[in-house]
């Protein structure tokens, strides 16, 4: 049975009538009436609030900042992450890719345009100003999206041999296990999505996993400052050899326990010598009296 809200909305929309409690003509003709009108009904519920969802909120801003970092040429595969992520957290990453389409609609063409003005701007305000010279021009956001990828997008081969460059000459120094370790993986993941595979579950796959996850695990170790070299071999002993997850953990422990003892009060040494006693033979010290008619000499 058709839900009796739907029925008045599809007649109201279409405009039919009813005289009492009956329809015009036969019970085909009904049937058919009912159907159609439902779903007429129904497909403009569904298309008011797909353009309601992708429409701008009352949220919007135009000078919003999408990502924390700004495009300026060298991090736009960083960049083009983040900001796909955000565009599509707010439903509307269909404009940037060209994938929802200009309305034939008055009402709903000018709806279209506001939402391609807002995230027009906010895609210029993420990026860096000495790059929006000509991308002011562009028409629609996905034009803008193209001109960018045409602009910055580099061969895999290239970024790969850049990545893999940075890999090679990165060292801990002055920075922190946490700190090392982050932008090792933060490298790692970058070269990662370049370098996607195919999903395999045969054991061939399983055991190239295994051999990237180790030599991650050399790498860090390569890596770390002299002062750890003690405990890099201690891990290179072990047996099974731990994952990198494992091995960060037990470098951070011990990072941690060596500044807990660098910031513990030490006692002072003074304080834990007793006094000597003095060997020196005991003085006898003079006094003259002050008597006008006697003059004597007192022993202390």
């Amino acid at each position: 049975m058709v839900a009796p809200t739907l029925v008045e909305e599809s007649k109201q929309i279409k405009g039919m009538t009813m005289e009492g409690n009956t329809w015009q003509g036969n019970d085909w003709d009904y049937e058919c009436n009912i159907f159609t009108n439902v779903t007429f009904a129904l497909l403009m519920k569904i298309a008011s609030f797909h353009m309601k969802i992708n429409m701008v909120s009352e949220q919007d801003q135009l000078n919003q900042i999408l990502v924390n970092t700004p495009l300026n040429g060298d991090n736009y595969p960083a960049w083009h992450r983040a900001i796909t992520r955000a565009l599509n957290a707010k439903n509307k990453l269909g404009f940037v890719l060209g994938t929802i389409k200009h309305p034939v609609d008055d009402t709903a063409a000018q709806l279209w345009d506001w939402c391609c003005d807002m995230i027009m701007s906010r895609l210029l305000h993420s990026i860096d100003r000495s790059l929006t010279g000509n991308l002011l021009y562009c028409a629609t956001p996905n034009d803008l999206w193209v001109e960018l990828e045409t602009r910055f997008q580099q061969s895999n081969g290239t970024k790969i041999f850049q990545l893999k460059r940075d890999l090679a000459n990165f060292h801990q120094e002055q920075q922190s296990i946490t700190t090392y370790y982050g932008k090792l993986k933060e490298l790692w993941n970058e070269l990662a999505s370049l370098q996607q595979m195919n999903p395999c579950t045969c054991r061939a796959s399983k055991s190239l996993v295994e051999i990237q996850e180790t030599d991650k695990v050399y790498q860090f170790l390569m890596g770390l400052n002299d002062s750890f070299q003690q405990l890099r071999s201690q891990i290179l002993a072990t047996n099974p050899f731990p994952s990198i997850v494992h091995c960060y953990a037990i470098l951070h422990q011990e990072e941690t326990q060596r500044l807990v003892q660098l910031s513990s009060p030490r006692p002072d040494a003074s304080a834990l010598v007793a006094p000597a006693r003095s060997t020196l033979p005991k003085t006898t010290a003079h006094y003259q009296c002050s008597w006008p008619t006697r003059t004597s000499i007192c022993e202390a």
